[in-house]
């Protein structure tokens, strides 16, 4: 007879390792921003490895055994405190605050499919190390940060990803607090490794902020021919290996930021899974 789930409902909750939503719950209070912190109903749910919702739910669903609350009828994942899970190629967006304070996730990866991810969706998961965004042509758009009193948190503020790959541009919208405050990174310094895919031709005309600092980055691979535009990360470029397709070497040298690395290497086998431009094919007489 439940029919809602209300604000730090489940919080503490250390030892909670399984949970079924019945179908009568058509309402969850996801997380909660009260200017200081940003606070999941399931923070402290440590020991959760199973979400589910039952056949018949109005609302939500956790189709093909994903481990996460889905709102059916907008294709997008509300929630995911479990430490597993796989998103469906059926999901269009990740809802704000989604995986806010689940500290037991270590590795995810974002299907294509996936067009949006709403602010502070992955705020807290202090266990993610590896992030993999699949490849895709179309743009991937981020809401960064929510309006914060007294801090902006980014998007994957806390988490300590180590290793990631970028197989799309990205479009990213900032916003942060007062006029003081900076706007909240989306990755932290602690990433080793990039690997950045064929599709990826722009990294959006906000990316000075997606790297805090990178002086503990030891490898960036770049699988594009053409050099992406928009990188940005300042300590990087002295202490990383930027590695390239064969014969783009040339490309990278003579671009404004690419060339800024002191050790280039054209070691990557070029990839042939790129769209090739195309032009539609029309006439035109004088009066056109």
């Amino acid at each position: 007879t439940i029919g809602a789930i209300g604000e730090f409902a489940f919080y503490g909750c250390s030892k909670l390792a399984k949970l079924h939503i019945p179908k009568s719950v058509t309402s969850i209070s996801i997380y909660t921003n009260n200017y200081y912190s940003i606070e999941s109903c399931f923070k402290g749910c440590n020991s959760l490895k199973e979400i589910s919702v039952e056949e018949g739910n109005p609302v939500f669903d956790s189709r093909d055994n994903c481990n996460a609350i889905i709102n059916t009828a907008r294709n997008s994942i509300i929630l995911c405190h479990a430490s597993s899970v796989t998103i469906p190629k059926s999901v269009k967006s990740i809802g704000a605050g989604a995986f806010t304070n689940n500290s037991i996730l270590q590795k995810l990866t974002i299907p294509s499919s996936v067009t949006y991810i709403g602010s502070d969706a992955f705020y807290g998961c202090y266990g993610l190390s590896e992030l993999i965004i699949e490849d895709s042509p179309n743009v991937l758009e981020i809401s960064g940060c929510a309006v914060q009193k007294y801090s902006a948190l980014g998007m994957f503020g806390g988490s300590p990803i180590k290793k990631l790959y970028i197989g799309r541009p990205m479009t990213h919208d900032w916003r942060g607090g007062f006029s003081t405050d900076y706007p909240g990174f989306l990755f932290s310094s602690q990433l080793r490794h990039i690997e950045i895919g064929p599709f990826v031709y722009d990294l959006g005309p906000s990316s000075d902020k997606f790297f805090q600092e990178g002086s503990n980055i030891l490898q960036i691979d770049c699988f594009n021919s053409t050099p992406p535009s928009g990188f940005s990360c300042s300590g990087v470029y002295s202490s990383a290996i930027l590695r390239v397709p064969k014969g783009s070497i040339k490309a990278y040298k003579s671009h404004r930021i690419w060339r800024q690395f002191t050790t280039i290497e054209d070691v990557l086998e070029p990839d042939n899974t790129q769209p090739l431009m195309a032009f539609d094919k029309f006439e035109y007489n004088n009066e056109d």
